[in-house]
């Protein structure tokens, strides 16, 4: 059982032993959070780089969810993700948007679009003070629903993330613990 616990431990380290410390041309307008912002992490879901720093993506403000983050580093990272996916779809639009689990617990998603609508590519985020944190660079987690300009969209439930599937042809992809080398 001690073997079992120990090789439990060091199975995520053999996958992120290695990394990238350069940082790409847009790495630095992602927004640093000081000690006084940081949200607090006990029941949260936020990804944090090598440094333990947060993204800000977003905000509320006069009650719409408005992306603060420069869309070229979005749609860079999501479409680089994609790509990984061999999915060569481009992205035209992105908003924040807001659902509820089956259990009425809430929850914030950034979503890509492709111009038809039949690509749907999210990563989710933790409200804290009016503000959206996340990660899209080290650690970023994507689900892609894609299929179906009606329905396939991404959503998150007790038992996982899932596409809401209304339609025949919508296909998930999902991405987890990812290290990112941009």
């Amino acid at each position: 059982m001690k073997k079992l616990f120990y090789l439990l431990l060091t199975i995520p380290f053999l996958f992120f032993s290695c990394e990238n410390n350069e940082i790409g041309e847009n790495e630095s307008n992602a927004v640093k959070i000081t000690s006084s912002e940081k949200p607090d992490l006990s029941n949260s879901e936020i990804a944090t780089n090598k440094d333990g720093d947060f993204t800000k993506i977003g905000e509320i403000k006069d009650n719409d969810f408005v992306i603060t983050i420069d869309a070229d580093i979005i749609k860079q990272k999501f479409e680089k993700r994609l790509k990984e996916e061999n999915n060569e779809a481009i992205l035209t639009d992105f908003k924040i948007e807001s659902d509820m689990m089956e259990n009425d617990e809430k929850y914030y998603m950034l979503i890509g679009f492709n111009h038809e609508k039949s690509l749907k590519i999210a990563t989710f985020l933790t409200l804290k003070n009016n503000n959206f944190y996340g990660s899209i660079g080290v650690n970023l987690n994507t689900l892609t629903c894609s299929g179906c300009i009606d329905g396939c969209d991404p959503k998150k439930g007790s038992k996982g993330n899932f596409c809401d599937n209304s339609c025949e042809e919508c296909t998930k992809t999902e991405t987890i613990g990812y290290q990112d080398s941009m």
